[in-house]
């Protein structure tokens, strides 16, 4: 009977209350056979033969991996595919600077095997080309008997076998977390752990965040052969907590950003805000980073709000210039963001976000100096970019900053507003301050290169990929 009034036409010899449940299985049988007819085109000989070639050059592909000369080397490379922070950009800039080296394959696993195509996800930025790179990849076919979601579902289930079978003699997981597709993968682990705030600040995260990443550090740390840190302090902390052999973990101290030379900064706009009279810059104070717990931004909305509140500022201060907090919105921060909104409705506080990198350039350069007063940090590239473009840093007095910044920068108690808001009035009524700083940041960020961060993490692969289980070379 359904057969029979196939059509919209013969429906209407169908009482009006009856048509939807006669429509109903009239539809279902229409998508039923649209649906076969499309199976039964994939099923033709000449697909079923592509569908072979296809996955003849799939295998094919790893086979010519297995059998590549020199130093191989599996890298996550997920951290590419998301904005570029500070671990985005430290695994970008080494690979940039190892792209070229002889003898080395860096083989780039991301979170897809259907390459580059139009229709999978795309890193922030195109990722770094050169001799050594090989993004492993495989292009997928609508002419194949499976159709492209199914070829990129299957390629995603056999990863970890194929990563596996690719056999490199070194496994690198720039973020420490080792991703599902690398846990079968032969080879020697070294990770690189840039700070252990889920232990020494737990507070900060939410204690899902925590307990996953403690989970994830503590499954590194197992399997590890290497453990790579970017300054002695978390070195120190690694080892004087029992986590690792002190001669298995290597300090290897992060290059003076990615903004590099900043003579080019004037080229871009600074945000309408701080723009005075014929486009130059109205004095502020600018912070970088992530807005979350642990960059302790509460102390510095707490030495504006004081000063703009009447709190007394010793005799002889000066007003303090605005505040720029420049970076995405993190964790635990809703009470920060009401705080700040307030500031921004003041007029004093202003929030540009993310921005590319040619304003945060001129952001550096323009300022009246870089304001950290971080609980805690692995490193602090925002704190050496500052120094690079010559601006003036003011950061807390904590073990990785007195490390990184020395005697270049004011260093500061991370609990006392009076004494930032003390040291933002001297930098902004003390010319000869602001140039002594500067010049001294020069100095001290002139020793840190990429090209040595780079050299130093080959060393430790080369190390990892020679070592047997027995005594471990010192770093």
């Amino acid at each position: 009977m359904l057969l029979m009034l196939r059509g919209r036409g013969r429906l209407q010899s169908v009482p009006a209350p009856l048509r939807p449940l006669v429509q109903w299985p009239l539809d279902l049988l229409r998508r039923t056979a649209g649906r076969l007819r499309s199976s039964l085109r994939r099923l033709a000989p000449r697909r079923i033969r592509r569908t072979l070639t296809w996955l003849a050059q799939v295998f094919g592909r790893h086979r010519q991996l297995r059998r590549a000369d020199g130093l191989c080397v599996a890298i996550d490379v997920d951290p590419l595919y998301l904005p570029l922070t500070g671990v985005g950009w430290y695994l970008r800039l080494v690979l940039e600077e190892l792209r070229d080296e002889p003898d080395l394959h860096l083989r780039l696993y991301g979170p897809w095997l259907q390459g580059l195509s139009a229709d999978a996800p795309q890193p922030s930025r195109p990722l770094p080309e050169g001799a050594a790179i090989d993004l492993v990849a495989h292009p997928l076919d609508d002419d194949l008997t499976l159709p492209p979601a199914w070829q990129n579902r299957l390629l995603r289930l056999l990863q970890p076998l194929l990563v596996r079978y690719d056999r490199n003699q070194v496994v690198f997981a720039p973020n420490f977390i080792v991703p599902r597709r690398l846990r079968l993968a032969r080879g020697r682990l070294v990770v690189t752990v840039h700070d252990l705030a889920m232990r020494k600040f737990p507070w900060t995260l939410s204690e899902g965040t925590r307990a996953l990443l403690d989970a994830d550090l503590d499954a590194a740390i197992r399997r590890a052969d290497r453990i790579v840190t970017p300054s002695h302090t978390v070195r120190g902390e690694i080892v004087e907590d029992g986590l690792f052999a002190a001669a298995a973990v290597h300090a290897v101290p992060h290059g003076p950003g990615h903004l590099g030379h900043a003579g080019d900064a004037r080229q871009a706009d600074l945000p309408p805000p701080l723009r005075g009279v014929g486009g130059e810059a109205v004095p502020y104070a600018l912070h970088v980073g992530t807005i979350e717990p642990r960059k302790n931004l509460g102390l510095l909305l707490d030495v504006w709000e004081g000063a703009v509140g009447g709190s007394p500022r010793g005799e002889g201060s000066v007003a303090l210039p605005r505040l720029v907090w420049c970076g995405g919105v993190g964790w635990k921060s809703d009470e920060l963001l009401r705080r700040a909104e307030a500031g921004v409705d003041a007029g004093w506080l202003v929030r540009p976000g993310y921005v590319d990198d040619a304003t945060l350039r001129r952001l550096y350069v323009d300022a009246l100096c870089l304001v950290m007063p971080s609980l805690y940090e692995g490193f602090g590239l925002p704190l050496v970019e500052a120094m690079v473009s010559g601006t003036p840093v003011l950061c807390s007095d904590i073990p990785v900053f007195r490390e990184v910044a020395g005697e270049a920068a004011l260093l500061l108690p991370v609990d006392d507003p009076e004494a930032w808001r003390s040291a933002i009035g001297r930098l902004a009524s003390e010319p000869g301050l602001r140039r002594q700083l500067a010049e001294a940041g020069r100095r001290r960020v002139a020793g840190l290169d990429w090209r040595r961060s780079a050299a130093e993490t080959l060393r430790v692969w080369r190390l990892a990929s020679a070592s047997t289980g027995g005594a471990v070379e010192s770093p």
